[in-house]
């Protein structure tokens, strides 16, 4: 978050969120917490990847709400319209 390119595709990830009603929190390390602050994300120090991910599932847990996982370089979106797909015949996803 203090290279342009990556400024560039975190804010795009996180403009998507917020087209979609979503404020997004951040869970960095204690290193790139400056950066993200001074770009107005929501972060906090979660540490690593992984340490990251096992803080988000704990705080979503505690708060009955469901995590997602999202890389703050995401390279392409596809949308679809769930209810115009025929899933028909389909055992999992």
């Amino acid at each position: 978050a203090n290279a342009e390119r990556g400024i560039r595709d975190l804010m795009i990830v996180d403009a998507h969120f917020r087209i979609a009603g979503i404020r997004a929190k951040w869970y960095v390390d204690a290193e790139s917490l400056p950066d993200y602050l001074k770009l107005g994300l929501d972060a906090v120090v979660g540490g690593k990847l992984t340490p990251a991910r096992n803080m988000i599932l704990k705080t979503a847990a505690k708060k009955g709400q469901v995590a997602v996982e999202v890389s703050d370089d995401i390279g392409k979106w596809l949308y679809y319209d769930v209810s115009k797909q025929d899933l028909s015949g389909q055992k999992d996803f």
